[in-house]
């Protein structure tokens, strides 16, 4: 069987679990994880290629932005967890891609926001490259050893860079972006001590991020609003639910598995939902709005007026939403499984 770009990144998506819990683990372990993340990296990059020589699919339009938004959670939940950056700058990253997601709801095929810029993808290359320069520099606090691995990390992607001109006479743009930003890595470490040079590292990827969005959101947003005031309470609670839930890190932590579980899943069928509504299928999306939500703050404030304890409260509502929403992504595949009947 021929290998295409729906393998890679259905393969990419199944084993990115695999260096989230290793994160978490010693010093050598976040190495392991950090070389898988790489590698898992790279499969994206040649997925790509594989899409230009042999085509795209519809599944593939729909697996890679997911793939490449449950790569970034498996990064940056665990800088949060572990106290590496600060809930806020993570939460305005993730509202950055919920709600640009939601806004595609309000185009046709046809419109050119539905097209991924190209600063959207250096926005998707930065944040790849940045959590790692973030989670190495957490790791490796000793100057040296940090200007070590960044030095070797600059050495190749420069080889990379040659050998792609060499090969194709033209520059890549993500090795060009990637080695930029681990010069411009080296520069901050030397300035500013650990703390502040994972937070400056942080920053720049938001802005990034920010900026990226601004395209869809001047494009979408308009006709939100023309279609009137519902449209956009609807809006509102549909990135009400991942939002709050992603804002749970603060309060419950040591959940952060069933965060992260409920995230990736939010994504898979937010996309579907897309993929569903401007394919004809079925849009469950108000399940999520009407059902979901309402039920699940209502929950927490029954437990929490009844036990007085917001810790029991936030946990039993958090797994109702991991239960339901893993409930309603099975109904959701269930339901538009005609739109699958293509070739992986």
């Amino acid at each position: 069987m021929r290998l295409k770009a729906n393998h890679l990144t259905i393969l990419r998506i199944i084993l990115l679990p695999i260096p989230y819990f290793l994160i978490f683990q010693g010093t050598w372990h976040r190495v392991v994880a950090l070389i898988i993340i790489a590698i898992l990296g790279f499969t994206d990059y040649f997925d790509g290629i594989l899409a230009r020589k042999y085509g795209t699919t519809a599944l593939g339009k729909l697996l890679d932005p997911i793939a490449d938004k449950i790569f970034v959670a498996v990064l940056f939940l665990p800088l949060v967890t572990l106290g590496i950056l600060p809930l806020w700058i993570v939460w305005l990253i993730f509202l950055r891609e919920f709600i640009v997601t939601e806004l595609r709801r309000f185009t046709g095929e046809g419109t050119k926001v539905l097209s991924v810029t190209e600063l959207a993808k250096i926005k998707t290359t930065l944040q790849m490259v940045g959590g790692g320069l973030i989670l190495i520099t957490a790791t490796f606090t000793s100057k040296m050893e940090l200007e070590y691995f960044l030095g070797l990390f600059l050495f190749l992607s420069l080889v990379g860079i040659l050998y792609k001109y060499l090969k194709n006479k033209q520059l890549n743009r993500r090795l060009i972006i990637f080695s930029s930003f681990v010069l411009l890595s080296m520069l901050i470490r030397y300035l500013f001590d650990i703390k502040y040079t994972c937070l400056i590292y942080g920053i720049i990827i938001l802005l990034i991020t920010l900026i990226s969005g601004l395209q869809y959101i001047c494009v979408s947003f308009p006709l939100c609003i023309k279609e009137g005031h519902l449209a956009f309470f609807k809006l509102l609670l549909s990135i009400t639910l991942p939002l709050g839930v992603l804002a749970l890190l603060k309060y419950i932590p040591q959940y952060s598995n069933i965060i992260l579980l409920i995230l990736c899943i939010e994504f898979g069928v937010q996309g579907l939902d897309l993929w569903a509504l401007h394919e004809g299928g079925i849009d469950l999306s108000w399940i999520k709005r009407w059902l979901i939500l309402p039920f699940s703050i209502l929950l927490f404030l029954v437990l929490y007026l009844i036990f007085n304890n917001l810790y029991f409260a936030l946990k039993i509502m958090l797994y109702f939403i991991a239960i339901t929403i893993i409930a309603y992504g099975i109904l959701d595949i269930y339901l538009n499984h005609r739109l699958f009947h293509v070739e992986l």
